[in-house]
């Protein structure tokens, strides 16, 4: 019962912060969730991550002229 209380704190304080996540962040964040059995919630994380990357798209990806 500690930890599921430990891990129940450093949700809230994550959720509170979450804009300062990145994409790897809101993912671990997911598998906690789901983990938890929390699965609306995970599959909430993991959408934010993915627009993240859709809105990132191309931008860690070289282009040709640099390879």
């Amino acid at each position: 019962k500690g930890h599921r209380e430990l891990i129940e704190a450093w949700i809230k304080f994550a959720q509170k912060h979450s804009n300062a996540m990145t994409q790897h962040g809101k993912t671990l964040m997911a598998e906690i969730l789901f983990n938890l059995g929390r699965t609306r919630d995970a599959n909430l994380y993991l959408d934010r991550a993915l627009d993240a990357a859709r809105e990132d798209e191309g931008a860690a990806q070289p282009g040709k002229e640099e390879l």
